[in-house]
């Protein structure tokens, strides 16, 4: 996290950061789906309300770097206590809910549902790409992909042909695929966005609850080349080696995102490991960007969760930067 970096949290929201000179009041409102900045609360690490109307002054000098954002309505019932005067209903036979828990819980989703979007809008108003091509579409995918891949790729067709002639099988039971993905150049281009955009102060959110590092890249800006990229090259990858899969032929929305991770034992900012986990989604791609001179990266893989008689693999992948690990 950027030493300029407040991180803001919100009960059923979850949280983000955001640098200290944009943490206006109507910006917090926005960015948390907060409809009226007169009815939303802040409060310090300790608990206290801060009152100010204009809380820049505040957050310029303030060595606390942990608040949280409520609402009233948030507050006027996350304290109730069923009684006999509760309105009780069902949805569709459901067993039978208090109506202002209910409530609530609809009030959370939808200010939920909304932070997204106001995270890009940010993005959109405050941030100046450092490189403006990264976020042009259509995409240059002569800059974009390593040479092996592009060479599989036929413009006029829009198709990819058999990249089975590219990827190397690394698990014999499961499909785990190595295949050169991303140009070198791409590969720093976009370290260096990332880093840009960090120093920027704009509000970003880490991309899972096991990594403290990293970003999620739609937040920046690049939500509709990301998407471009999945349609004609990830998802056709993806499809041609883990064609066996369930769900592999509908891949039509991505969560992307990127990691930093640094030796336990170095003074290198990142985190030391991911704990042991199966990713919920059809396909992942797992780019290996680097940096100069980094050494690392392995990746552990034990077979798939639903498959018992693949557990007893026990496979160790080197990363090699602009590769990718298909699974």
């Amino acid at each position: 996290m950027s030493s300029n970096h407040l991180s803001f949290q919100s009960p059923g929201c979850g949280s983000l950061l955001l640098g200290a000179q944009y943490a206006s009041r109507a910006r917090l409102a926005e960015l948390f789906g907060i409809e009226r900045v007169a009815e939303m609360i802040v409060c310090s690490s300790d608990g206290e309300e801060l009152e100010d109307d204009d809380l820049l002054p505040y957050f310029a000098q303030t060595k606390d770097k942990l608040f949280t954002v409520l609402d009233e309505y948030f507050l006027d019932r996350s304290d109730h206590q069923h009684d006999d005067k509760c309105d009780w209903h069902s949805h569709d036979g459901d067993a039978k809910h208090c109506l202002v828990e209910c409530e609530l819980s609809n009030h959370i989703a939808t200010r939920f549902q909304a932070m997204p979007d106001a995270r890009r809008a940010m993005a959109r108003d405050v941030y100046k790409p450092r490189h403006a091509w990264l976020f042009e579409s259509p995409l240059d995918l002569k800059r974009v992909l390593a040479p092996e891949l592009l060479a599989l790729y036929d413009a006029d067709s829009d198709s990819l042909r058999s990249a089975s002639e590219l990827a190397t099988r690394v698990t014999d039971k499961t499909q785990l695929y190595s295949v050169p993905c991303f140009s070198e150049q791409f590969c720093a281009t976009l370290l260096d966005e990332v880093d840009a955009f960090e120093a920027s102060g704009c509000a970003l959110t880490r991309p899972n609850s096991m990594n403290v590092y990293g970003l999620v890249l739609d937040d920046i800006g690049l939500r509709a080349v990301l998407a471009e990229l999945r349609q004609h090259i990830i998802a056709p990858l993806a499809q041609q080696l883990l064609h066996s899969l369930p769900g592999i032929d509908s891949i039509d929305h991505h969560h992307a995102f990127v990691v930093q991770y640094a030796a336990s034992d170095s003074n290198g900012v990142g985190d030391s490991d991911l704990g042991f986990h199966y990713d919920e989604s059809e396909a992942t791609l797992n780019v290996c960007l680097g940096r100069e001179g980094f050494q690392g990266s392995e990746l552990y893989f034990r077979g798939w969760l639903e498959d018992e008689s693949t557990h007893d693999e026990d496979v160790r992948v080197g990363h090699k930067v602009g590769h990718a690990l298909v699974h």
